[in-house]
């Protein structure tokens, strides 16, 4: 599977279909790409990761495109699984598994101020 640059179109937003995925809300950005959970008709919620405009160069597209191999070949309970990825009007995408939770950084700052007596129980189940 390759992926293969075309002229950028508008960042995909809320509401927005990409692939048979409909856009409902935002789960977070990084520095390469946002992520948002979507959904198809009659199937479960995906977490849909989008490359950002300044990421859509030949050599991040290979990078993404490996990233989406690697996790394609792993099996295992405690890593996402990667349903299929495309391109919408330029950007790269990748459909994976959406994982119902907390944002690690949320909760890393909560426990700074209020750090619960079994956090280090708490943390060996993760």
């Amino acid at each position: 599977m390759s992926l293969k640059p075309e002229p950028l179109g508008a960042f995909p937003a809320p509401g927005d279909l990409v692939g048979t995925y409909q856009i409902e809300v935002p789960l977070g950005s990084g520095a390469m790409a946002t992520v948002f959970r979507a959904a198809a008709p009659g199937a479960p919620p995906v977490a849909l990761k989008i490359l950002h405009p300044g990421q859509v160069f030949p050599e991040d597209i290979k990078r993404f495109t490996r990233e989406y191999k690697t996790l394609e070949s792993l099996d295992h309970p405690n890593i996402v699984r990667v349903y299929e990825t495309g391109v919408h009007k330029g950007y790269p995408w990748i459909a994976m598994e959406y994982v119902e939770g907390s944002d690690l950084e949320v909760l890393a700052e909560q426990w700074q101020v209020t750090p619960p007596q079994d956090r280090h129980a708490r943390i060996e189940k993760l």
